[in-house]
This record gives C-alpha cells, sequence and structure tokens, in this order.
C-alpha cells in the first residue's frame, strides 16, 4: 500500500524573510521513504549528504542510492539546483 509523506521545512532569516521547502512524495518501502528524505534535506542546502545508510536487523548494511561512484562535484551542484528551482516553484505557485 503506497503511503503519503510530506516533509516540511520552515526558516526565518536574521531579516524576518521565511522560506519554506516542502517536499510531498508517496512510497510504499523503506528505501523509496529514505531516497525521498534523502533529495528534502539536498533541497534544504544540505548538499553534503550524498547517500544515506540503514542497518538491517541482521546487520547488512544498505545504501539507499546504491551508486557504485558518487557524481562529481559539478553533478552535484547541478542536482542541487534543479532541486533548488523546483522547490522555489513549488513555492513560487502556493503563494
Amino acid at each position: 500500500m503506497r503511503e503519503k509523506y510530506t516533509l516540511k521545512r520552515e526558516m526565518t532569516t536574521y531579516d524576518g524573510t521565511t522560506r519554506t521547502v516542502e517536499h510531498t512524495f508517496e512510497a510504499v518501502t523503506l528505501d523509496e521513504v529514505l531516497e525521498n528524505v534523502l533529495y528534502f534535506l539536498n533541497g534544504c542546502s544540505f548538499t553534503y549528504l550524498k547517500d544515506l545508510i540503514y542497518v538491517k536487523e541482521d546487520g547488512a548494511e544498505h545504501p539507499v542510492m546504491d551508486w557504485k561512484t558518487y557524481p562529481s562535484e559539478e553533478e552535484s551542484k547541478q542536482m542541487t539546483m534543479l532541486l533548488d528551482d523546483l522547490f522555489n516553484s513549488k513555492n513560487a505557485t502556493k503563494n
């Protein structure tokens, strides 16, 4: 069964401006949830997070992204800009 999740971050800057990042998604598996949590955190400017690893009861570690190699610094910057554009355009349509 697919479940719907919404992650939201509101930040008030020193000048009193409020910035909101919101990410809504549907997921079935833990992998899907954690992958979207990672995208949300990247959209909140935690761009140094490249992967999340969870440990099952048997001690086996499982990376969410399952990347053999991480993207280059330039590719990471591009992904971050795309995510920022996505979140900013969603917020602009809500206001």
